[in-house]
């Protein structure tokens, strides 16, 4: 199923890192607003629709059935470094974008 996967290796860790990215601006946006105004929480989702849109998009496109994707954005990548090290013995496909991609390939072939 490789040839019918949509994106390559380098436009899947764009997209992710891009997501991440914007996600980190986001919070720091959020700091420096909470800043302006100490008694204030800020919760802002400026880019929450994009994001939903666009992981729905690349979760279909590689067949990410388990969701690996979401799991390392969400879950895996906040862990301490103590916690990434344990699961990295289990799980060691969450270690980065590349070995994820690399996991749904493979993953995509068995399934066809």
């Amino acid at each position: 199923m490789k040839n019918k996967m949509l994106l390559s290796k380098q436009e899947f860790v764009t997209y992710m890192e891009f997501i991440q990215k914007k996600s980190l601006q986001q919070d720091k946006f959020c700091k420096a607003l909470e800043e302006l105004s100490p008694e204030t929480y800020c919760d802002v989702f400026l880019y929450g629709d994009y994001e939903d849109k666009l992981l729905k998009l690349i979760t279909k496109v590689m067949y990410d059935h388990t969701e690996l994707i979401t799991y390392k954005l969400y879950d895996f990548d906040n862990f301490d470094a103590k916690h990434k090290a344990k699961q990295l013995q289990e799980t060691p496909e969450v270690e980065t974008w590349e070995t994820v991609y690399d996991y749904l390939v493979k993953d995509a072939e068995v399934l066809q």
